[in-house]
């Protein structure tokens, strides 16, 4: 559909009162059933776009395999169909389904961070999560797996590498596709890149269109920041077949800072480690990867204590320092 077509449509939508003042986040929920596409940035259930899901009854499909939760690995990229509480920060699974972005031989590696599969190019990232039964360095010819998110130059932003590929088919699944798109669902959180030809308070991201008013939070940014290829996350009421009135727009900021060094002191009830004198806030979108002799696999800033050895991906923004990925290397 035509976006100018749209915005006329959407005017009234964007007054309801129905839509002022709600949150899929804390201030409260918006209930009943929604589906929720992201990464997954760490265990305990599962977290998937700052939201924990728990996953005691969900039924869990790789390929449309029936499979365990233990079978999840950080970084897959999955559609959860299920609820969110009111606090907006908690919910249930009932469904957890991963589907690989990107399956095959790696044809050519243009630089380290930087492979051509299936004629698709790949970019990682210093947050991308390399399966630990990858086999590293990747070379040209390799079969691999990937999970990420397509920008709107047709490449995959990888968020999970594997080496060799996941069987499917087997175990009984009702399913090997993500939940439907179309199917009645009250919310929906879904991780994409902005596409070009947006127009104000009205943007394309993938298949969808998302509108924001002035009940939108903003996370990381503002709206006058959403620009072509930015990369979100954006949660909020579902209309129609494929619109999402905002309630949530957090901008994924590149992580152009790193830390290699060991805790000095932790303040878990601010959510902040010190590394190096310096503050560092994990957030709830926090990848938390435990590489240590521990291998806790449900990480997270409790199990830290000081002089844990850490690698921090960190993003500056507002004023502070924010962790896109804690990873502990030396445990104590």
């Amino acid at each position: 559909m035509d976006l100018k077509l749209l915005v006329s449509l959407l005017c009234g939508l964007l007054l309801l009162g129905g839509c002022q003042g709600v949150s899929l986040y804390a201030g409260g929920g918006i209930g009943g059933t929604g589906i929720s596409d992201g990464t997954i940035n760490r265990f305990g259930s599962v977290y998937i776009n700052g939201v924990r899901f728990d996953t005691d009854n969900s039924q869990i499909q790789i390929k449309g395999r029936t499979v365990s939760e233990d079978d999840l690995q950080l970084g897959m990229v999955v559609s959860i169909r299920g609820a969110v509480n009111s606090d907006g920060l908690t919910g249930t699974a009932d469904e957890i389904i991963f589907q690989p972005t990107l399956e095959g031989a790696i044809e050519v590696i243009t630089a380290p961070d930087q492979l051509m599969i299936n004629g698709v190019m790949v970019q990682l990232s210093a947050t991308t999560m390399i399966d630990p039964a990858a086999v590293v360095p990747f070379s040209e010819g390799d079969i691999v797996t990937v999970s990420g998110t397509f920008d709107t130059e047709n490449s995959v932003h990888a968020s999970y590498i594997k080496s060799g590929l996941f069987s499917g088919g087997a175990g009984g699944a009702s399913s090997d596709s993500p939940p439907d798109r179309n199917s009645r669902v009250d919310w929906r959180i879904t991780e994409g890149f902005i596409s070009p030809g947006s127009v104000v308070n009205l943007y394309t991201l993938a298949d969808w269109v998302v509108a924001v008013n002035g009940h939108t939070t903003f996370v990381n940014g503002r709206a006058a920041d959403i620009q072509a290829n930015t990369h979100v996350v954006v949660a909020g009421a579902q209309f129609d077949d494929n619109i999402i009135v905002a309630h949530r727009v957090e901008f994924l900021l590149d992580a152009n800072l790193t830390w290699n060094s060991s805790v000095t002191a932790i303040d878990i009830a601010k959510n902040i480690i010190y590394l190096d004198g310096q503050a560092i806030i994990l957030r709830s979108t926090t990848i938390m990867q435990d590489s240590s002799a521990h291998m806790v696999r449900r990480f997270s800033i409790e199990d830290l204590v000081v002089g844990d050895g850490l690698k921090v991906s960190a993003y500056a923004a507002g004023g502070a320092i924010i962790a896109a990925k804690v990873e502990r290397t030396i445990s104590h």
